[in-house]
């Protein structure tokens, strides 16, 4: 995952002042979390922003860019969260999506279930 940061912080254009890393086994994140990243980005900067969801941690992350260009001296995104613990800001959210991934079959389905039922 973090060559392919790499990858994406080198298209970014040189304005950027945050990253928000979404993983693409989160497919329920809503509109509305994704609205409240951007505001807390406003807020806070310099913040790492972790998603809580009934006190879970969550995805997606939003990463100040100096932040996050600490992918260039060889660090994953776990190891730049854990580096420093007073950068980071969560953000309590009332969407389950966050905590949602799909890794099996069984995730896959009960989450085509949570879709249809809404």
């Amino acid at each position: 995952m973090a060559e392919s940061v790499r990858i994406g912080l080198r298209a970014l254009h040189e304005s950027s002042t945050g990253v928000l890393v979404h993983l693409s086994d989160h497919p329920l994140v809503s509109v509305e979390t994704l609205r409240s990243f951007v505001q807390c980005h406003v807020e806070s900067p310099d913040r790492i922003i972790i998603p809580l969801y009934k006190g879970r941690r969550g995805h997606p992350t939003l990463f100040p860019k100096p932040v996050i260009d600490e992918v260039f001296d060889g660090l994953n995104l776990r190891d730049i969260i854990n580096r420093d613990s007073s950068r980071i800001r969560f953000l309590n959210v009332d969407d389950e999506g966050v905590v949602l991934d799909i890794d099996t079959k069984e995730d896959y389905e009960r989450i085509l279930k949570k879709m249809e039922t809404g």
